[in-house]
């Protein structure tokens, strides 16, 4: 009998070992893939999901001049905080 999780398409990759999960994909049309990933991540339970689980803000990478210094690169977070 097929589980409703199997049935649901849904499914535990973590419990995959990476080569065992590596050799599946490689078999699979990277275009089915890439479309699979895709509806994945552009669902919004996904997305949802996880925001909740990643509670850091995104970082940007600041590319500058500074004419005593030189080239540099910040790091801040969306509040304009410098990181590094």
């Amino acid at each position: 009998m097929v589980s409703s999780k199997l049935h649901s398409g849904a499914s535990d990759l973590g419990d995959l070992p990476w080569g065992v999960l590596f050799e599946v994909m490689v078999q699979l049309p990277a275009k089915d893939l890439c479309r699979s990933w895709q509806t994945l991540t552009s669902n919004p339970l996904f997305a949802a999901t996880h925001k909740a689980r990643h509670h850091r803000d995104p970082l940007l990478a600041v590319d500058y001049w500074d004419r005593s210094n030189g080239h540099g690169i910040k790091i801040v977070d969306l509040s304009g905080n410098v990181l590094r």
